[in-house]
């Protein structure tokens, strides 16, 4: 019998679809939890033309992500790592991309 409580473990997908969104944001607008569910709201600011000399800023919800607790950890630590790799890439001239 297996251990049903043990989340599957996750590595590099070998397929992709080209349909997947790419998401910017600016920040997390808001946050939460439902169920034992993680929930982020990511916000961005758009610009938007009032006439035609000027634009006004506005902020937009771009996406919504729930995720297990299991899942928000494997976030968490992914979002560690980039910054650790961005802050080492920041200090050595030159370097401008490292993938894991």
């Amino acid at each position: 019998m297996t251990d049903e409580t043990k989340p599957p473990q996750l590595g590099i997908v070998p397929l992709t679809s080209e349909a997947v969104n790419f998401i910017y944001f600016d920040g997390v607008v808001a946050y939460g939890v439902n169920f034992g569910t993680i929930q982020l709201e990511l916000g961005a600011v758009a610009l938007s033309a009032v006439d035609n000399t000027s634009t006004k800023p506005n902020a937009v919800t771009v996406a919504r992500l729930r995720c297990s607790p299991h899942g928000a950890v494997h976030l968490k630590a992914a979002i560690e790592k980039s910054l650790e790799l961005l802050s080492s890439n920041i200090r050595a001239a030159g370097k401008v991309a490292t993938l894991n």
